[in-house]
């Protein structure tokens, strides 16, 4: 290592340890450096960091550029500044790196800058100092006269572009402070805070790193204007795995809440939910099942039809829902092809098969005796006789409370015996109901001298004397097959409907005139 180590100082040898130490770097460089005249253009660019044409047009270049994030520090021109066209130097990215952008410089980096241009102590001391051996083919006077006149104007031109910087970055402040707005975005029903410079909603959402997809829901629109103090509100959309009476499908939702979502969707309020419909919708969705009120009639045995509201999706689950008990023996109507539904009508036919039993009497064993006194068709008690009792036990089948059928269980007990009674029957022959009979009389005791059960052999019997012909014409014959063996009764009978027919009593034109 040669006397070029002194700090801030240039190799002006044309050795090979020729170069400079870089303090900011804290190394020694000597790329390039050997074999390079002290006195060339190329020498004095690469010595200040710059090219041989930006070095001729300006050898204090310009202001880097820079970019108000409100977030991380305002660059302003700092001690590593590489000129022209770089990284953070006019017409480069606008990004300024950590060891060359310096937002508020402190005692040090003045001292660093100072040292680089050869300025310390705010005069302009040459960097060669006095006395210095001039590079080869270069007048020492001149050499010191040309390195003050470019190095003080270098490092000038740095001292006021920091001084010019740091005015930007004062007056940049108070316009950031002027262009910020905060406003609050709430975002699935929780609030935050945004500042932002954008008037845009979307660029304000984008400043608070709020992410909104296709299918999410913001308000206002993404392109609408913003002011300073605006509320903002964003849905994020979620999935929703939902099961309706049994039946699947989903559902993208930017509601908060399981009843918002179901709302969203036209479901009735009343409905059942297998979470409650105040439950928040997580983030990443969530299954859901629903039951919606039907109205359904309600039929149970012989009671009324009532008219009920349910959720139930099965008749069982109704059934349990109304608390309603069934029977082993009970049966349901079957319902229609869609199930329980609204305006489904539930039945219920109560069925009981019991056991009962009953007493009964038992009628007495009657006798029955011929009575040729009465007349036939008649009858008489003439001893009664008692009534037994039995004990007779049923299996009873009733639907709906109605008997609908019974069997004997076995024999039926006799719990007291019968005594028999008689009855006598009438065989005499029933008379003919007649009326005054003295016509009658008269007439008989002119023909037959009044003998009603005459037969003297001429052809006529009885008391009024028919010939059989006229006694079977008129229907005699139900009587007696002849007149004589009839009754008095039978006989006038028979004659009055022979005067009937015949108009008169001229059957008898002798003794019809008589009485």
């Amino acid at each position: 290592m040669s006397a070029d180590t002194e700090r801030g100082t240039t190799g002006a040898t044309t050795t090979a340890d020729a170069g400079w130490f870089d303090d900011l770097e804290n190394r020694w460089t000597d790329d390039g450096w050997d074999g390079l005249d002290a006195s060339t253009a190329e020498w004095q660019a690469r010595r200040h960091g710059t090219t041989v044409a930006d070095l001729r047009e300006n050898r204090t270049g310009p202001l880097p550029t820079w970019a108000d994030d409100i977030t991380g520090p305002l660059p302003v021109a700092g001690p590593g500044w590489a000129g022209p066209g770089s990284a953070n130097g006019a017409g480069g990215t606008g990004t300024v790196d950590a060891e060359s952008a310096y937002a508020l410089p402190d005692l040090d980096d003045w001292n660093d800058l100072e040292q680089r241009t050869g300025l310390a102590g705010g005069t302009d001391t040459a960097l060669a100092p006095e006395g210095a051996p001039a590079p080869a083919g270069l007048d020492p006077e001149t050499y010191r006269e040309r390195d003050l006149t470019d190095t003080g104007r270098y490092s000038l031109a740095v001292k006021g572009g920091v001084a010019a910087a740091l005015i930007a970055v004062a007056a940049g402040g108070s316009t950031a402070v002027a262009m910020d707005k905060e406003v609050t975005v709430t975002v699935d029903g929780v609030d935050q805070t945004v500042h932002t410079f954008s008037g845009t909603v979307e660029g304000a959402l984008s400043s608070g790193d709020i992410e909104v997809g296709p299918n999410d829901q913001m308000s206002p629109s993404p392109t609408a204007a913003i002011h300073d103090g605006d509320h903002l509100v964003v849905n994020h959309s979620r999935q929703v795995n939902l099961m309706v009476d049994g039946k699947p499908q989903t559902i993208t939702t930017t509601a908060s809440t399981v009843g918002q979502a179901l709302a969203q969707i036209g479901l009735p309020a009343g409905l059942a939910s297998s979470v409650p419909t105040g439950s928040l919708i997580p983030a990443d969705g969530m299954n859901l099942s629903v039951q919606l009120p039907k109205t359904v009639t309600f039929i149970d045995g012989a009671g009324a039809p009532q008219t009920l509201t349910t959720t139930a999706t099965s008749v069982q689950q109704f059934l349990s829902q109304h608390g309603v008990g069934m029977g082993a023996a009970d049966t349901i109507a079957p319902l229609g092809p869609n199930g329980l539904v609204n305006g489904a009508t539930i039945s219920i036919t109560r069925n009981a098969v019991t056991q009962v039993s009953e007493t009964s009497p038992i009628a007495p064993p009657m006798q029955t005796v011929s009575d040729p006194t009465m007349n036939a068709g008649t009858t008489k008690v003439v001893q009664p006789g008692q009534a037994g009792e039995q004990v007779q036990n049923f299996s009873v089948s009733t639907s709906n409370g109605k008997e609908v059928g019974r069997t004997a269980l076995g024999p039926a007990t006799v719990t007291k015996a019968a005594v028999g009674g008689v009855i006598h029957k009438g065989t005499k022959k029933a008379q003919p109901a007649i009326g005054d009979t003295s016509k009658w009389d008269a007439i008989a005791k002119c023909e037959s001298g009044g003998d009603w059960s005459i037969n003297t052999g001429n052809g006529y019997y009885g008391g009024i004397q028919f010939d059989k012909q006229t006694w079977n014409a008129f229907g005699g014959s139900q009587y007696a097959p002849r007149p004589d063996l009839a009754s008095k009764a039978e006989q006038i009978a028979v004659a009055e409907k022979v005067r009937d027919s015949r108009g008169g009593y001229g059957a008898w034109p002798v003794c019809g005139s008589k009485g």
